[in-house]
């Protein structure tokens, strides 16, 4: 479902993603969750 999820982003969005998860070493999937709970919780500092 996550997959699909980042096929549905616009390409900036998908190439910022996966770039975020090669810097980080990170599966996409965590990225992409990481992204979002951050969006969600403006407290949080996971996608800095």
């Amino acid at each position: 479902m996550l997959k699909s999820g980042l096929e549905r982003r616009t390409e900036r969005i998908q190439a910022t993603l996966i770039a975020r998860a090669t810097a980080i070493e990170y599966p996409i999937e965590a990225v992409i969750e990481m992204a979002i709970a951050s969006f969600l919780d403006t407290e949080a500092c996971l996608f800095c």
